[in-house]
């Protein structure tokens, strides 16, 4: 279940598959492909994130992220979400995070962890904002909980969690489009 992205210039298309942490950039005018891998980190993220954690919800047999990936404004940045596999023999799946990118090396430049199980992404139209949408029902590990959905807003220069919006309703939610507004 690989997702994608146009850059803003519109010189390159970027896939993404968020199992195995792949990238992969093809450049329009050539068709030359370079690809780049991303690492999951388990840092605990701080007692925001912690709260975040505890707050928000997650999804379970999650399919399709949409979208889940997107591009910084300028170009500069891939903000892509990982999946992670669910209990031994269970077709579950929790969020592996916020995984980001230099969009021209594709060398992945940090790794935030989940407050919930991740399941769309959109960036402020200033770039300085990542907004990232959690779906009910289950929290970012994959197990079942009857909590809301929620969203989680990092700030795009240091990864730091700016805040949670936690009991946004029973119903999946994904964010419009790859740019809030």
């Amino acid at each position: 279940s690989a997702t994608s992205a146009v850059s803003p210039d519109g010189r390159a298309a970027y896939l993404w598959n968020p199992i195995d942490d792949i990238l992969t950039r093809i450049d329009l005018a050539t068709g030359e492909t370079t690809t780049g891998a991303g690492a999951a980190t388990t840092a605990a993220g701080g007692p925001i994130a912690a709260f975040g954690r505890w707050l928000t919800p997650a999804v379970a047999a999650k399919v399709l992220l949409s979208p889940g990936i997107v591009i910084s404004p300028d170009g500069t940045r891939i903000y892509a979400l990982g999946i992670t596999g669910g209990p031994a023999g269970a077709e579950l799946a929790g969020s592996a995070g916020v995984f980001v990118f230099d969009a021209t090396s594709l060398r992945q430049v940090a790794h935030w962890p989940a407050t919930a199980d991740f399941v769309s992404l959109a960036v402020s139209p200033d770039g300085k904002f990542l907004y990232a949408a959690g779906s009910p029902e289950s929290n970012a590990g994959g197990t079942a909980t009857t909590r809301p959905a929620s969203i989680t807003v990092f700030n795009t220069g240091d990864g730091s969690v700016r805040l949670v919006a936690g009991q946004l309703g029973p119903g999946f939610l994904t964010l419009p489009g790859t740019i809030a507004r």
